[in-house]
């Protein structure tokens, strides 16, 4: 399913090819290369999705022999991966139609919907990054770190829909506690401390 493409065993490689080594929470993600990729490229799939979507509610009141518009065109080639099949053609409103129904379904099932569970691991890191430019003079207070990262999380959680931080959910609590009280560690390091022996 859609974990498994996020996790271990697939192109793109991860480093951590065997999960059950480690004793980690369901809701904490082994992010493969390929996962971070699709991940950060999110954005431009839905935008794609919304001018497909566009298009075809446009197109539904125009007569079929009619030919398209030449944005929708331009659309309907710059979608095809074939370069032979680049080159521009009058499209009827008959034969656009199909092509964007087929482009939609198709980008339909590359935009997959963001979790918390692929939010916080990425929020923890720029938490954790930021606390470090921020505060380079100063020495770790786990307070502060900590409380940036509730900061960070609870804004994007919140511009996402999503629940705030909270430790009654496995997996923030789990990000929490790698701020420690001398240190923080990183999720990649929280994970490998969580190796089976």
């Amino acid at each position: 399913g859609e974990r498994d493409e996020m996790e271990e065993g697939k192109p793109g490689g991860t480093i951590y090819p065997e999960r059950e080594k480690y004793q980690v929470p369901d809701s904490v993600r082994f992010f493969s290369k390929g996962a971070l990729s699709l991940l950060l490229g999110i954005s431009i799939q839905k935008e794609k999705q919304i001018h497909l979507s566009q298009a075809l509610a446009q197109i539904r009141f125009r007569q079929d022999e009619e030919l398209c518009p030449m944005w929708m065109e331009a659309l309907i080639v710059s979608g095809k991966r074939n370069v032979r099949a680049k080159k521009q053609c009058q499209y009827t409103c008959k034969e656009a139609r199909r092509l964007l129904e087929k482009q939609l379904h198709k980008q339909t099932k590359n935009c997959r919907i963001v979790q918390r569970e692929d939010l916080l691991p990425l929020v923890h890191c720029v938490s954790q990054i930021r606390y470090e430019t921020v505060c380079q003079t100063t020495d770790y207070n786990q307070k502060e770190a900590k409380q940036l990262f509730i900061k960070l999380a609870d804004a994007t959680l919140t511009a996402c829909q999503m629940a705030p931080i909270n430790e009654a959910y496995e997996l923030d609590r789990w990000l929490l506690d790698c701020f420690e009280e001398e240190d923080m560690i990183s999720y990649m390091e929280k994970i490998e401390q969580s190796k089976r022996e």
